[in-house]
């Protein structure tokens, strides 16, 4: 055979590779023929198989790293690394409440790596480039933990997106929305033009969805809206931040309206969202810790000493209120249930009620934060929060909204600078100024604490913290932890 003849046949073949078999049906009923639908499920595959060998090809990703040592596919960074604690990790985990780690993505986003973007998108369907999605899914999610805190935007990991959002990357606003968060994160919280071009999408998506509201009725868009009202919480957009949140209130009636069953994950999503947005861009809320059945959390009444008040807060129950006493309670109780456990030894059910007992003790929190009546209640309100967030929430490398809080705690005891009755409160302001020192990585607001203990009220707190026995006793009158807080008050003590 010539070589003009061997390329012909080879070509011919070829062709007969990627050529579809066409399946005649001849009625309705012929289309539920088991022979028909496997012959169908084979020529689908095979072109997918096909198309993805091609794209591999092209990307020359068709060459597979392997690790020496193991044989597996390697990510080309060394060793994996945990970057940090799921809180919750089930399918009805909130995506604002998560933290992504280099080995938690799923099966297929983890292969991606090998077998290409069609891994991510094999039958080309998404509204997002699946090569640019697939890069943005392998970026250092390490990062976030640091540089780029994006834990309070809403952004979820990739593995639990589908359980999230009850929906999968086929629906274009969440695509959209899912590329513009990845963009926001990789750009280290900057505004770009491939972010830009990615939200006007989502946005388009969005409303071309609201022109038809049984399209509109389902989690996939209310996810797409919750990513926007992340970014936007994130970027300090309060008005439209506050818009897009009224906007996934009405969408989630809407699916009421039209019996559409809503997972227990989108909803916690929604309410974490609509906490931070609150509490960093200062926006009315539009869900409580009441709004929905699934966060419902109560006391357990067989262990009673959980909830034992620490002396410094007993003692002063007239002057903070018996509402703000009882919170502490439940604050303690959730120290101790953290305290003693790892994560990876909590069963879905315990994970969901320790995430809704932090919801409730947050919740009630962020209510009480906006009372004027009482200055040193607003103090330690800000500073409870602070708490209730670090103590079941590893998340606090660059965390914003850790430091937006420790900030307005500075600003609160700033206000109370002249207030004489801090000679009757030595012990309480002490431990306010450490709790927002250790709360906090803005250098600025550091120094400014540091200050406020050093010079300002020096002659005050210097004869009940001479050393760190004393101070360290002082502190654990009120709620204080080794994990959580004694690691960063050395520095600021010393």
């Amino acid at each position: 055979m010539s070589q003009g003849e061997a390329s012909s046949s080879k070509k011919r073949k070829d062709d007969d590779d990627t050529a579809f078999s066409f399946i005649t049906i001849f009625d309705q009923d012929a289309i539920k023929d088991p022979k028909r639908q496997q012959q169908a499920r084979t020529q689908a595959i095979k072109h997918s198989l096909q198309r993805k060998r091609r794209q591999l090809q092209l990307t020359n990703q068709n060459f597979i790293n392997q690790t020496p040592t193991t044989g597996r596919r390697g990510r080309g960074r060394g060793k994996e690394r945990d970057t940090g604690r799921v809180i919750t990790t089930s399918a009805s985990s909130s995506p604002a409440r998560s933290l992504s780690s280099a080995r938690s993505l799923s099966s297929a986003q983890s292969s991606s790596s090998a077998s290409g973007p069609t891994q991510v998108d094999p039958f080309e369907s998404i509204a997002v480039s699946a090569i640019r999605l697939t890069t943005l899914l392998q970026f250092d999610q390490a990062q976030w933990t640091s540089d780029n805190p994006l834990e309070a935007t809403a952004l979820p990991e990739i593995l639990e997106l589908r359980r999230a959002y009850d929906a999968g990357l086929d629906d274009p606003g969440l695509a959209s929305a899912i590329a513009m968060a990845l963009v926001f994160a990789e750009n280290s919280g900057q505004m770009n033009r491939d972010f830009s071009t990615h939200r006007l999408a989502a946005i388009q998506h969005i409303n071309e969805k609201l022109s038809n509201p049984d399209a509109a009725a389902s989690a996939a868009t209310i996810g797409a809206v919750l990513l926007l009202v992340g970014v936007e919480t994130r970027l300090g957009e309060q008005e439209t931040t506050q818009m897009h949140l009224n906007g996934a209130r009405q969408l989630m009636g809407l699916c009421n309206d039209r019996r559409v069953s809503l997972g227990p994950s989108i909803k916690r999503a929604a309410f974490w969202q609509d906490l931070f947005s609150a509490m960093i861009a200062d926006t009315f809320r539009v869900f409580s810790h009441v709004t929905f059945p699934e966060l419902h959390w109560q006391r357990d009444l067989t262990q009673p000493s959980l909830y034992t008040i620490p002396s410094g807060f007993a003692s002063r129950g007239d002057v903070l209120g018996p509402q703000f006493i009882g919170i502490i309670g439940d604050i303690c109780a959730l120290q101790q249930q953290v305290g003693g456990e790892q994560e990876s030894s909590l069963d879905t059910s315990q994970l969901e009620r320790l995430d809704s007992q932090q919801a409730w003790i947050e919740s009630r929190l962020e209510q009480m934060r906006h009372q004027r009546e009482n200055p040193l209640l607003r103090c330690c309100v800000l500073a409870a929060l602070l708490c209730a967030y670090g103590l079941f929430t590893d998340i606090w490398g660059g965390d914003i909204l850790a430091s937006r809080l420790s900030a307005r705690l500075l600003d609160e005891i700033h206000a109370m600078d002249t207030w004489s009755g801090w000679q009757d409160h030595a012990d309480l302001l002490l431990w306010l100024l450490n709790i927002g020192t250790t709360s906090t990585f803005d250098d600025t607001v550091r120094r400014a604490y540091e200050k406020l203990c050093n010079e300002r009220h020096r002659a005050l707190l210097r004869p009940i913290s001479r050393s760190w026995d004393e101070l360290d006793t002082q502190l654990r009158k009120f709620i204080w932890s080794d994990e959580v807080h004694v690691a960063s008050v050395g520095g600021f003590w010393s």
